[in-house]
């Protein structure tokens, strides 16, 4: 049996905690103190075009012998691969929300108290559940405005510690804004429900056009926001660009073709998140400006002299 505080203290850090990463990382760590014997842990992901599981426990030890038993619970495959070794079990883990991880542990392996340990999977998911309710946007499933807060204050905090060790080029991080043209005209013509759906099949070619590395968010209204990680220079401008065009060439069924906007920064030190929203704006708002269906990066414009370089705004164009 686990000592009565013990299980208090864990449960109680379980339930502060209000990142969706930290749940999973906290809840891990219980794992680690309840468990004798190995075991990983996968967050459930759909990417779209695929479903994704990602390892949030510190290790694989299976090695191979795991996927099997994720491609049963993968809802993207036709055809599930053979039978899993009887050496694991699997237990799924699911909220309101659908199955969101999959603890898989080794059958010889000894857990301190069964009983707290079937209470801690309820937590865990209905922590899980709130967490994630709070981090995603209602309609889109993207990422909301406190996620996209959250992550940049963690980037740019890993991004300037990496430049002071040292200043490498080639691995960027990029911040790129997108606005859909002439939107207050869809909800006009069509109404605020085609409206809704414009901004979701919209989430869902972002989904399938970006990369599963990147971040995406609806930062509020028609605006999204992406954050791109380790790229060069040019892959972030091919990036940016594939997302540009799958938009243009798909065809919305209520409204027919739909374009956006892009304007794009690159995260460099000494700058706070709202000086880089603001570098990224105004080359939205240039897009804006010339034509739309376009896409612009801050710093080109400031090279080739189409932006002042005092960072001042060139325009009253609200995007935000």
């Amino acid at each position: 049996m686990l000592d009565s505080t013990v299980a208090y203290r864990f449960i109680i850090r379980l339930s502060e905690t209000r990142e969706v990463d930290a749940v999973n990382s906290v809840f891990v760590e219980i794992l680690n103190e309840l468990i004798n014997g190995h075991f990983a842990l996968y967050t459930v992901q759909d990417g779209g075009r695929t479903t994704q599981f990602n390892l949030t426990s510190d290790s694989n030890p299976f090695g191979s012998k795991v996927e099997p038993i994720l491609s049963l619970f993968n809802s993207k495959l036709k055809q599930r691969k053979g039978m899993f070794s009887g050496e694991l079990r699997p237990i799924p883990l699911a909220s309101r929300n659908g199955l969101h991880s999959i603890l898989i542990l080794e059958r010889k392996a000894k857990v301190l108290d069964e009983v707290f340990f079937n209470a801690l999977m309820t937590v865990y998911s209905n922590q899980f559940h709130l967490v994630e309710n709070c981090s995603y946007d209602s309609l889109t499933g993207l990422m909301n405005r406190g996620s996209f807060d959250k992550k940049m204050h963690k980037l740019l905090e890993l991004q300037n510690n990496l430049q002071r060790e040292k200043d490498n080029e080639d691995n960027l991080s990029c911040l790129g804004i997108l606005d859909i043209d002439h939107f207050k005209k869809v909800n006009d013509r069509y109404g605020h429900v085609y409206g809704d759906e414009v901004l979701l099949l919209l989430a869902q070619q972002m989904q399938r056009a970006f990369r599963e590395e990147d971040w995406l968010f609806r930062y509020g209204g028609e605006e999204f926001a992406v954050i791109i990680r380790n790229v060069t220079k040019e892959q972030s401008e091919q990036v940016f660009e594939r997302v540009r065009k799958a938009v243009e060439a798909f065809y919305f069924p209520q409204v027919g073709k739909v374009t956006i906007s892009i304007g794009y920064t690159q995260l460099h030190e000494a700058l706070s998140a709202g000086q880089l929203i603001g570098e990224a704006d105004e080359a939205l708002y240039y897009a804006k400006e010339h034509g739309r269906n376009q896409l612009h990066c801050y710093q080109t414009l400031i090279e080739l002299g189409e932006l002042p370089r005092d960072g001042k705004p060139t325009g009253d164009i609200q995007i935000f």
